[in-house]
């Protein structure tokens, strides 16, 4: 088991969607749209450091040390995956992780009232319609 694996447990234990590490800070999770610490030691830069590139390829590694910025999925194990954003910042590295859903909602457990002949019903019949768009945190938005 990766090392940042035990920070993941900890933000799907929280209901959270995002975690934050930066370097002169602790780890901090998203839950329910407020940021908090869920450490309360700060994150210095060789522990970031092994736990980024632990679950980075060599080669994806090199290029973020390169440029400052890489972007790619971890998937911790069957139930949990991770969109991965590490950035530099002033005082050093930094790194966003975001929970993507593994399971697609259906329409109807979305707390719609279906109508007869309903556009949102029906949008599967259309090549062109509606798209949900939910995240973790928030209640489901529709948009035509």
């Amino acid at each position: 088991m990766a090392e940042i694996d035990k920070l993941f447990y900890k933000l799907i234990e929280e209901g959270g969607s995002d975690l934050h590490l930066h370097e002169t800070e602790p780890p901090k999770i998203r839950a329910h749209g407020t940021v908090m610490p869920i450490s309360e030691t700060a994150m210095d830069h060789d522990s970031l450091e092994a736990m980024l590139k632990e679950i980075a390829d060599p080669d994806m590694w090199e290029n973020y040390l390169k440029t400052g910025d890489l972007d790619f999925a971890y998937e911790m194990d069957a139930d949990s995956r991770f969109r991965c954003n590490y950035f530099k910042q002033r005082n050093g590295f930094a790194a966003v992780f975001r929970i993507i859903p593994t399971k697609i909602a259906a329409v109807m457990p979305c707390f719609v009232v279906p109508r007869q002949n309903s556009n949102i019903t029906s949008a599967g019949k259309f090549a062109e319609a509606a798209t949900l768009n939910a995240q973790p945190t928030r209640k489901p938005t529709f948009s035509f």
